[in-house]
């Protein structure tokens, strides 16, 4: 939960940042970013080789493949 203070505080290190000419560092989420997607991938490979083996896709797995097909979709 964001503090109004918090707010305040970010406001303030952003000015100063700004006035001092700073280098403003942003932090780097590359692994976690990485991590999600091979763990997208990992449940779509999964859902292929289920639908392939079985030869057929439920409504719900259908749901849940579009689901997850579009989620994947914006995390890329």
């Amino acid at each position: 939960m964001l503090l109004e203070s918090d707010g305040e505080n970010f406001v303030q290190y952003v000015n100063r940042s700004l006035d001092e000419e700073e280098d403003f560092h942003f932090l780097r989420f590359e692994f976690l970013q990485r991590l999600n997607i091979a763990q997208f991938e990992v449940k779509l490979v999964r859902m292929k080789s289920q639908f392939q083996k079985s030869g057929k896709a439920s409504p719900a797995e259908l749901d849940t493949l579009q689901t997850t097909l579009a989620a994947y979709g914006q995390s890329s």
